[in-house]
């Protein structure tokens, strides 16, 4: 990014958060789902971005809450993964475990290897560094009911 080139950096969790309770649970989809936080989403996002001008937009999320293993709580697990290093290493060290634990772990499985591939950042993605591919254009054609008309989202 050059120097006339503006950055706009919106805390889409914070932000949905609010304008989902801000909103009424009238504003319904065209299926009679709730949207009023897509829809307050998309109204406070354009009035940024029309207030600033950026010529990039980043809009990060929260993760998401992730269930660990029942009866195995957050200070247990990251001990756990300290000591083991790895999900596959403490899978393979399960024998040498309390049984109760091992048993969990070994229940919950499927769960355990399904919540690391969620959380894993992924390095791999041939992602372009051309920040021109990434510079904000046309944000004045849009309004929130615009944006939700064409999500096929209304009102």
């Amino acid at each position: 990014m050059d120097c006339a080139d503006r950055l706009l950096l919106v805390d889409g969790h914070h932000l949905f958060h609010r304008t989902y309770n801000a909103l009424p649970r009238s504003i319904v989809g065209t299926d009679g789902a709730p949207i009023q936080g897509v829809y307050g989403f998309a109204g406070a996002f354009l009035r940024l971005v029309r207030r600033f001008s950026p010529t990039h937009v980043c809009v990060p999320f929260d993760p998401l809450n992730i269930p660990g293993v029942p009866g195995i709580g957050p200070k247990t697990a990251a001990a756990l993964l300290t000591h083991y290093g790895t999900i596959d290493a403490l899978y393979v060290a399960l024998p040498s475990l309390p049984a109760r634990q091992a048993d969990l772990l070994r229940t919950h499985q499927e769960r355990v290897h399904l919540n690391h591939r969620l959380v894993t950042i992924v390095t791999t993605v041939d992602v372009s560094t051309d920040m021109e591919g990434y510079r904000w254009a046309n944000a004045e054609l849009w309004t929130a009911s615009a944006l939700l008309a064409a999500l096929d989202l209304r009102q």
